[in-house]
């Protein structure tokens, strides 16, 4: 039989966790002591994770709008590639990466990389990328990446007519 567990912290208790787990209708908590959570978290190598910006598999820093970009995250642990877990690509312009400044959760791949791919639109943007961390690796978060979208100009296209009935002549201008 599985027991569902659910770990995390309590208000009012900074400095202990807790873990619960619910057996039939009963539900079992226990606090843990900081220490047990720090031992824990001494036993997970620490991770760093990187943020490229490319298109066409080109690093860039400006591009036109409309055009596919792949944010492109590296996670390594002890100078090797980390292979598990998942990273999430935010907005990087606002401080909480939840609902619209998510832009999406990708699973690592087993050569330690998660990549996403989308159209930009324009504007300046800001990105970043997070490791989610795994049982035996700490979470990281890399540093920002930025982009500038620019916006195609657009044309204004005029046409004039002249002639008379059954003999018109049309002329287009783009500029």
């Amino acid at each position: 039989m599985l027991i569902p567990m659910v770990t995390g912290r309590l208000r009012g208790f900074p400095r202990q966790a807790f873990t619960c787990c619910v057996v039939g209708l009963l539900v079992v908590a226990g606090l843990l002591s900081a220490s047990t959570v720090a031992n824990a978290q001494s036993n997970s190598v620490a991770t760093n994770t990187s943020l490229q910006v490319l298109s066409g598999g080109t690093s860039i820093s400006t591009v036109a709008a409309g055009t596919m970009v792949e944010l492109r995250a590296s996670i390594t642990a002890d100078g090797a590639a980390f292979g598990r877990g998942m990273v999430r690509f935010c907005d990087a312009n606002v401080p909480f990466c939840t609902g619209t400044h998510l832009l999406g959760t990708v699973p690592v791949t087993s050569q330690g990389i998660a990549s996403l791919r989308f159209r930009v639109g324009a504007g300046a943007k800001i990105y970043n990328a997070v490791f989610s961390g795994t049982s035996t690796a700490l979470t990281s978060t890399s540093t920002k990446a930025f982009l500038t979208v620019t916006q195609t100009q657009p044309t204004v296209t005029s046409l004039t007519s002249s002639g008379s009935t059954g003999n018109y002549t049309l002329q287009a201008t783009v500029s």
